[in-house]
């Protein structure tokens, strides 16, 4: 008797231990049995998939099941995908879901494992709606920098104010330079506005902003051709260049 109490006392610290990790995960975790059905969940899952309070009770699979779907674009791929894991007890899976609101989960799928078999499934979800709106933010307006660069009436080269590599050409740039500006980016800047300085480019390595300091470019047909070089550190994407 004693020892069945020390092994249900076991089995009640495991369990307490188990839900506190759980709540205290920042993602979303369902454990479902091989049945379908759900074993257990946290309250984070619960409040990402804003489930009621009455059916976090009463566990209706099929309801809980229709308030999921209800929420996203594309229901039928997300029960499609349900189905495909629960026939291959083993397999692991990872994919974006998207929801009708503007949000988008990543979710997780793996096997759980009881003495080395599987006996249901582990779902995670995690909300990288911010980080996926701050990419697509960047992506406008690095799309936008490039229409404006472009648009500019006079050459604008970026450089790496260390290696001293060119990065982003505009399309004025092609015009001085006499050819495609492709063939510009990835090389050293001095090599192109500063060619009689084999060591490097004084105008760069002063470390200032420069104005109005004319030198000679080297064209792609091997001639020079004077410009007035202007050079201004910024701050792009949260690093130096010139």
């Amino acid at each position: 008797e004693h020892r069945v109490e020390e092994r249900t006392c076991e089995l009640g610290h495991s369990l307490a231990v188990l839900q506190a990790t759980l709540e205290s995960t920042a993602d979303g975790v369902l454990v479902v049995n091989s049945a379908g059905r759900a074993e257990q969940f946290n309250r984070k899952f619960a409040e990402m998939w804003r489930l009621p309070a009455d059916l976090l009770v009463s566990r209706d699979d099929k309801r809980m099941q229709t308030v999921v779907l209800e929420q996203l674009k594309d229901p039928a791929s997300f029960l499609a995908k349900v189905e495909e894991l629960y026939a291959q007890p083993e397999a692991v899976s990872s994919d974006s879901l998207e929801f009708k609101d503007g949000r988008t989960f990543e979710r997780y799928s793996q096997p759980l494992r009881v003495n080395g078999q599987a006996t249901g499934r582990v779902w995670s979800f995690r909300d990288v709606t911010e980080g996926k709106r701050a990419a697509e933010l960047l992506r406008e307006n690095e799309a936008m920098q490039r229409v404006l660069l472009d648009h500019l009436p006079v050459g604008v080269i970026i450089v790496d104010p260390i290696t001293r590599i060119i990065e982003r050409v505009n399309g004025h740039v092609a015009t001085l330079f006499g050819g495609p500006v492709d063939q510009l980016v990835g090389h050293r800047c001095h090599a192109l506005v500063c060619p009689a300085n084999e060591g490097a480019c004084p105008v760069c390595d002063l470390g200032k902003s420069v104005d109005n300091s004319e030198r000679e470019m080297l064209r792609i047909d091997g001639s020079l051709r004077p410009v007035l070089k202007t050079v201004k550190r910024i701050q792009l994407h949260g690093q130096e260049k010139l």
